[in-house]
C-alpha cells in the first residue's frame, strides 16, 4: 500500500487510553432524502455492476477473432474487464462499509463509481469498434458464427450497465 496515503488514513485514528485505535475522521452517510433505502440502492448497484463485470468476463471466454494475438482488441477489452470488475469491488465494498463510509472509503468506492463506469463503458465501444474493424478486414476465418454475434452483444451488454451505473449513482446523495 501506498504509505503516504496510508498515512493519510492514519491520521484520523487516535489512540485510546486502552491502546485501542478509534476513527475520528469524516464519516459519509446515505442521504435520507434519497429515493430509496440503502438496501434497495446496495442491491442495484451490485445487480448493474455485476452484470457489466460478468458479461466482460464472458466475452473474454468465448474463442472469436480478433482476440487471438491482435493486440488493438486485446488490449481496450483488457481495460474494459479490469474496469468493470473495479466497479464491482467498489460495489461491494460499499455494500460491506454500510451506510456510513469512512472518509477514505468513500474516496476508494462512491468516488470512483462514475470514473470506472465510465471507463467500462468507453473500453467496451472501443472493443466492439477495434472488433469489427478485426472482421471487416480478416474476415471471420473458422470460427464459430454465434459465437462471433455473441461477443458484441456481451460488450454491448457490459457497455450499457456501466451507463446505468453512471446514472444511477448521480441521483444518490451522501452526507
Amino acid at each position: 500500500m501506498n504509505t503516504k496515503r496510508r498515512q493519510e488514513e492514519l491520521k484520523d485514528f487516535t489512540r485510546t487510553a486502552d491502546g485501542d485505535l478509534v476513527y475520528t475522521g469524516t464519516v459519509h452517510y446515505y442521504g435520507a432524502e434519497n429515493s430509496q433505502s440503502f438496501k434497495v440502492f446496495i442491491r442495484d448497484l451490485l445487480a448493474l455492476s455485476g452484470v457489466a463485470a460478468w458479461s466482460a468476463v464472458m466475452a473474454g471466454c468465448i474463442r472469436v477473432p480478433g482476440m487471438l494475438n491482435h493486440w488493438y482488441v486485446i488490449i481496450p477489452y483488457a481495460i474494459m474487464l479490469i474496469s468493470a470488475i473495479l466497479l464491482l469491488w467498489a460495489g461491494v465494498r460499499i455494500a460491506v462499509s454500510g451506510t456510513g463510509l469512512r472518509d477514505y472509503v468513500y474516496k476508494r468506492t462512491v468516488e470512483v463509481l462514475a470514473p470506472r463506469a465510465g471507463s467500462c463503458m468507453i473500453f467496451a465501444a472501443v472493443t466492439l469498434v477495434s472488433y469489427v474493424i478485426h472482421i471487416a478486414v480478416n474476415g471471420e476465418g473458422d470460427y464459430s458464427r454465434i459465437l462471433i454475434v455473441v461477443f458484441p452483444i456481451l460488450l454491448v451488454i457490459s457497455g450499457v450497465m456501466s451507463l446505468l451505473v453512471i446514472k444511477f449513482t448521480k441521483t444518490i446523495k451522501w452526507h
